[in-house]
């Protein structure tokens, strides 16, 4: 089976989709199996929210962290993702998340996000 995007939410001004990887698999779906239901809904209005607006501008809430790479934040959770503008308009696409656990985002979930960013836009082209 290969990677591929799956849509997870289609709004005015953005579409979210998440990289589902070789095995079926979305880390940011399983990930999300393990928050309790409060962090779980927070997770979801974020993500909500920008495909409804396309924007962000709080950045305890959504940043950029490195290059293409930017984060939608709630506490220490971190869902990192990039924007697609040139392959497909108005596109986010989810990558990877975690638990943040220090001051600054964990340099192997940003290589992972940069991992599926190289490849998934390297196949768009």
């Amino acid at each position: 089976m290969n990677a591929f995007l799956k849509m997870i939410l289609d709004g005015e001004k953005a579409i979210i989709y998440e990289f589902v990887n070789e095995t079926g698999k979305s880390e940011v779906t399983e990930f999300q199996k393990t928050l309790n239901l409060s962090d779980r809904k927070k997770v979801v209005k974020l993500l909500e929210w920008m495909s409804k607006t396309g924007k962000i501008l709080n950045t305890e809430k959504f940043v950029n962290e490195r290059g293409p790479i930017c984060a939608f934040k709630s506490g220490q959770i971190r869902i990192y993702c990039f924007f697609m503008p040139d392959i497909i308009p108005k596109t986010i696409v989810l990558t990877n998340a975690c638990i943040k656990k220090s001051r600054k985002a964990s340099p192997a979930e940003l290589e992972k996000a940069e991992r599926i960013y190289r490849e998934i836009t390297r196949k768009g082209k």
